[in-house]
């Protein structure tokens, strides 16, 4: 915006004419608001807490599996 106002007044200069009177770009454009922090931050402590329940569920069976493996081995 503030290049393309740039070159009108430019423009308007090489023309004889005035040139555009300078606005407020605050005025214009709103600034983008923030992304919400709460969301993501909800959903992280839920994928924090399946990624520990599976990690104990895997690590108990994996225990009972390697144990039955060495009793098999043994026979």
């Amino acid at each position: 915006y503030h290049q393309r106002r740039q070159q009108e007044n430019a423009q308007r200069q090489s023309r004889g004419e005035p040139p555009l009177p300078e606005e407020d770009i605050s005025k214009l454009f709103k600034p983008p608001q923030a992304p919400p922090r709460m969301d993501t931050l909800l959903i992280a402590g839920q994928i924090n807490n399946y990624c520990q329940n599976v990690k104990e569920f895997t690590s108990q069976n994996l225990g009972k599996l390697f144990m039955a493996e060495a009793l098999q081995g043994h026979n």
